[in-house]
């Protein structure tokens, strides 16, 4: 019980973590494209690649109830 209360733990800071990336992302993004007028699309792949580094952040970390799921599901 108590490694799920640990894991539950670290899944709430990695989804603050990822909060906080996307919100200074957004506010990047929107920054760069009212202010300096980049390029919308230069723009958008800076933040493309910070929401994909969260996906693949919270999906590595929720892999092995992922599989695991999959597996009960299957057999």
């Amino acid at each position: 019980m108590k490694l799920n209360t640990l894991f539950g733990k670290f899944m709430i800071f990695f989804v603050v973590l990822f909060g906080l990336l996307f919100s200074v992302s957004l506010f990047v993004f929107l920054k760069n494209f009212i202010i300096h007028d980049y390029s919308f699309s230069e723009n958008l792949k800076s933040f493309n690649n910070a929401v994909i580094f969260g996906v693949v952040l919270l999906l590595g970390i929720n892999y092995e109830k992922i599989v695991s799921y999959l597996n009960l599901k299957w057999n």
